[in-house]
């Protein structure tokens, strides 16, 4: 019998990102509309703030839930979440592609089943994940 959940939630801490992409709303818009898409979801809405003088918040509301971003371009540093009952196969994909066009350079993902029907299992994953001098993407089970 295999352990059901309503949902996986992504959520990642990003470092060492492009400063200048991350502070463009546009760019970030951008991101998550093809993560979302990426993801096999449906979008219905989209929000986005531009801060003074820097930052941005992007929201996409999916049929199955939500993406959204928030940026540090003077830290290089940008959170960011996916929340999805969709296919996890998919949505890992598309929190991949957020990580690469963020340019970031390390990581921290955590996976959270959400609404687990039992409790005693804890299946949550903590990855950490950096860039080594040869560009080669290097990930760790926390």
């Amino acid at each position: 019998m295999s352990v059901k959940c309503l949902g996986i939630h992504y959520v990642l801490d990003l470092k060492g990102c492009y400063r200048i992409a991350i502070n463009s709303e546009e760019k970030v818009i951008e991101i998550l509309k093809h993560a979302a898409l990426m993801a096999d979801t449906k979008i219905f809405s989209i929000n986005s703030h531009k801060f003074s003088p820097q930052g941005v918040s992007g929201l996409i509301g999916i049929e199955e839930s939500h993406l959204s971003m928030h940026t540090w371009p003077e830290l290089g540093e940008v959170t960011a979440d996916f929340y999805t009952c969709g296919d996890r196969i998919k949505s890992l994909k598309a929190v991949k592609y957020i990580i690469r066009e963020c340019g970031a350079c390390r990581w921290k993902m955590r996976v959270i089943f959400r609404g687990e029907y039992d409790w005693d299992s804890n299946r949550d994953e903590v990855l950490y994940g950096h860039i080594d001098e040869s560009g080669k993407t290097i990930v760790r089970r926390g």
